[in-house]
């Protein structure tokens, strides 16, 4: 896709098809009851494509059944509502000021609008796990992501190590943030650490 320089070069397969359909199988494992509702919402502008006809983030959700649902998503349970959004860089050391002023910008956002902003902040972008709430209760939440040790993360650091899983969040009489992650083995870490000797690899078993 044009809006990414890298043109999926570092991926292990370009194919935008066959990076739909091993997503879906991956995902899939997640929501194996056929019942579960799936949302979901744009990610960077590598996933984005030039539009929606296009936008891989759509063709997942799609194929999974889910409803696509742009770039923002905000849906109320019980007393909570929760907002979805990809979201952008903050510090690495400290991700904790990046969520803090999204927090502070929702409830800026929401007076100006006149509508009850979020309870919880769901964002990405980052890679990695991360939980702060603010003094009126407020949680910000980043979340992991499916994929490891790419060259976007280690132009990011060196020294951070993806957090590959998924955030869950339980919405009963109490409500309950936490993460479900998968920790890999160095021998993964390493081998995941060269894309391009990866998909070598791959193209020799295909052919």
């Amino acid at each position: 896709f044009p809006s990414h320089d890298r043109l999926g070069v570092d991926a292990l397969v370009t194919d935008t098809d066959e990076q739909v359909d091993m997503t879906v199988d991956l995902l899939s494992m997640l929501t194996p009851d056929k019942k579960t509702k799936i949302y979901g919402v744009n990610g960077s502008g590598y996933h984005g494509g030039e539009g929606q006809a296009t936008c891989i983030d759509r063709r997942i959700i799609e194929k999974m059944g889910g409803e696509y649902k742009g770039n923002i998503f905000e849906f109320d349970i019980k007393n909570e509502r929760i907002q979805v959004s990809h979201g952008g860089t903050g510090s690495l050391v400290n991700p904790s000021t990046y969520l803090l002023r999204e927090i502070s910008l929702s409830k800026m956002d929401a007076q100006k609008r006149k509508t009850k902003g979020p309870t919880i902040l769901l964002r990405g972008h980052q890679h990695r796990f991360f939980l702060v709430q603010d003094d009126a209760g407020i949680y910000g939440a980043l979340n992991g992501c499916w994929q490891y040790l790419t060259p976007f993360m280690a132009k990011k650091s060196a020294n951070v190590t993806p957090s590959f899983g998924a955030t869950i969040i339980e919405v009963n009489d109490v409500t309950k943030i936490y993460r479900s992650e998968y920790l890999l083995t160095e021998e993964v870490r390493q081998e995941m650490n060269g894309y391009e000797r990866l998909a070598e690899k791959r193209n020799n078993l295909l052919s």
